[in-house]
């Protein structure tokens, strides 16, 4: 992977004499209409038109809403012709992407930049200017501001590149944010805040709250007994012993009658009619008609929510999904969503995901749930980004690739959530199991993912002598990070228990490093624990696995470096892997160590590149298996090979471990 770029961009890198430049664009909301002028229907007077935004509009049903780019530069610098850069730019300061394995869930980006604020005619904000009785007041972003209340989430592209002349956009690498926040300081001047997209996973939660209430009671049985008497058609209720029919004609209409014990066991039936002086229900023909030593069970099959509150819940009928609530203790799955009914076909439905069926009162809330059903680690990370807001479009390809090779099958989900959580600390919570890390590229303008695992692809090599700016190399041991045990507790028995108790999981796998534990080694234990409500029992070849993964990864400490590269070296993104090779990083023999890193962090300064790498550690290593054709070993060295006897290949190298 490495950055867009141009061949004018690659050669101003070359360059000895290099004049920064920053361009800012910030895409916001416009009215694509004419005040007055169909569609438009607001009519009021000459000098009192609207500002073609959405919250001055006077006619909201005839808005039409289209984009409009307002560009600013830093001062000094010479606007390109034909186009209206305004010398507002007054510095930017960047809290760049930190990529942290142990979060899963990468930092979200954050550029605060101050920006000028004068006054000025009003002749590009206000379509109008030139009729209004009287000039504009104020200054350019407070009126703004009063015009445009819903910038939130908008585009914002940071342009960094080089000033030429003529003026050349290709010498510029774009970066895309959304709008966070703008504020007009104690000094005049603007504070305006970027982060990147995924900061919306921070605003919403999955799934949505709902406010309904069933409206009458709900029991985990309405009514059991033993068979009065029936016919092919027919069921008569008891009318003696620990439960009694109800006396109600049609109490029971619409509820299902289960045969669970002896003659015709097995069969459900819905209640078409019931008469409440004879107890005697019809239902659908019977296949084995019941007699009095058959056991039955009475359970209802749809609630009623207050009026108006069935809007809130996804209808299975047009969402594509599978659909539960949640109504105290017990999760639900409905089938049926009409106007404020929720309705099942049988009593299977009730009690899902480990759950108990339970009795519930009028007035008690249903929460709608996000079910996950056998859904590959792909789907279910898209369908949270998604459902957060994050366009999908946004979604980097590096999801599928990186998932199909890592996590095949025996990685797939079933899990649901009975309560809303916020969307970033789900997608958090499934990357820090699985071992991957995700974060939004400014530059590929895409959400990235990477499994933290080997790779066969080549990478750059960065040295003391080519690359790193002299001095400023520094490296780290994260011993802090350093593992010897590695558990996992999984296959929760109920959706809806406490995630922090061991007991709410029936399987927990532990692998251990009895070399790191040696007192010829580390000598101490360091367990790392994991409870994942993601994951079943028939996971538990990829929880071994996960859980073998993070043992070889953290054997050792890994190592944070810290380091300059001028911009000529800034070729590849974030989360690429790179060598760095330093006499501040050696071999047993006092030689540099070439470590294959993976880049954590990446600041564009401006006159450097201020970045972050930290080690791999990957234990061995690692090639896939070749196709017919392949060169020997070392003519090839990409593909795995087979090694000697010896457990070497036949130049002395390390073997591969197949992949």
């Amino acid at each position: 992977m490495s950055l867009p770029t141009t061949a004018a961009r690659t050669a101003a890198l070359g360059e000895h004499e290099r004049k920064p430049c920053t361009v800012l664009e910030l895409v916001v909301d416009r009215c694509a209409n004419v005040y007055g002028t169909a569609p438009c229907t607001a009519a009021g007077a000459v000098g009192s038109e609207c500002y073609n935004t959405y919250a001055t509009c006077q006619a909201k049903a005839t808005y039409v809403k289209t984009t409009q780019t307002m560009k600013f530069c830093s001062r000094g610098v010479l606007s390109p012709l034909g186009e209206t850069l305004r010398p507002y730019l007054l510095g930017t300061v960047n809290a760049p992407v930190n990529l942290d394995f142990e979060a899963g869930l990468a930092s979200r980006s954050n550029v605060s930049i101050n920006l000028a604020n004068e006054t000025d005619n009003d002749s590009d904000q206000d379509p109008y200017w030139a009729t209004r009785a009287t000039p504009a007041a104020g200054t350019y972003w407070a009126r703004w501001l009063a015009r445009n209340k819903n910038y939130f989430g908008r585009t914002a592209k940071l342009r960094k590149g080089f000033v030429a002349s003529p003026w050349d956009w290709d010498l510029f690498l774009d970066e895309l944010y959304i709008i966070d926040n703008i504020a007009i300081e104690t000094s005049g001047q603007i504070k305006l805040t970027l982060k990147d997209p995924l900061k919306l996973a921070d605003m919403t939660t999955i799934p949505l709250p709902t406010s309904g209430v069933i409206q009458a009671d709900t029991k985990a049985i309405e009514h059991t007994n033993n068979v009065v008497a029936a016919t092919g058609t027919t069921i008569t209720f008891a009318i003696t012993g620990d439960s009694v029919a109800s006396a109600l004609d049609d109490y029971y209409n619409g509820m299902e009658v289960y045969i669970y014990a002896n003659t015709g066991a097995g069969q459900r039936r819905v209640i078409a009619d019931y008469v409440g002086a004879t107890r005697v229900a019809t239902v659908a023909a019977w296949s084995v008609t019941p007699d009095t030593t058959s056991a039955y069970e009475v359970s209802a099959l749809q609630v009623t929510l207050d009026a108006g509150k069935g809007a809130q819940y996804a209808d299975p009928a047009t969402s594509g999904k599978a659909e539960y609530i949640r109504i105290n203790s017990e999760i639900i799955r409905y089938t049926a969503l009409t106007g404020d009914v929720l309705s099942w076909p049988d009593a299977t439905y009730r009690a899902q995901f480990g759950t108990t069926r339970g009795d519930h009162s009028a007035e008690d809330s249903a929460q709608l749930c996000r079910a996950f059903i056998d859904q590959t680690i792909e789907d279910v990370l898209t369908d949270l980004l998604t459902e957060s807001g994050v366009d999908a479009g946004y979604i980097s390809a590096s999801l599928g690739s990186e998932t199909l090779v890592w996590y095949g099958s025996t990685f797939n989900i079933t899990a649901c959530l009975s309560a809303p959580e916020k969307s970033s600390s789900l997608l958090a919570e499934i990357l820090k199991q699985i071992g991957a890390v995700m974060w939004w590229s400014p530059h590929t303008q895409k959400v990235e993912f990477k499994a933290i695992m080997p790779s066969v692809s080549a990478y750059p090599v960065y040295t003391d002598e080519a690359n790193i700016i002299q001095g400023s190399l520094s490296v780290k041991n994260l011993d802090n990070l350093r593992i010897t045990q590695a558990a996992i507790s999984y296959a929760q028995r109920d959706a809806t228990s406490s995630l922090s108790e061991s007991r709410s999981f029936q399987r927990t796998d532990v692998v251990v490093n009895l070399n790191a534990q040696s007192v010829n080694e580390y000598g101490d234990k360091r367990p790392k624990v994991v409870t994942s409500r993601w994951f079943k029992s028939i996971n538990a070849t990829a929880m071994v696995a996960t859980a073998t993964r993070q043992i070889n990864r953290l054997y050792n400490a890994p190592k944070l470096f810290t380091l300059k590269i001028d911009p000529k070296d800034y070729t590849i993104p974030l989360g690429s892997l790179v060598g760095i090779q330093s006499f501040k990083n050696v071999d047993v023999d006092g030689q540099p160590k070439t470590e294959l890193c993976i880049i954590t962090q990446m600041n564009d300064a401006g006159g450097h590149i201020d970045l972050q790498a930290r080690s791999a550690n990957f234990a061995s290593r690692y090639g896939y298996i070749a196709p017919n054709g392949t060169a020997d070993y070392p003519t090839e060295q990409v593909y795995a090979h087979i090694c000697q006897n010896t457990g070497l290949m036949t130049n002395g190298d390390e073997p591969f471990r197949i992949i």
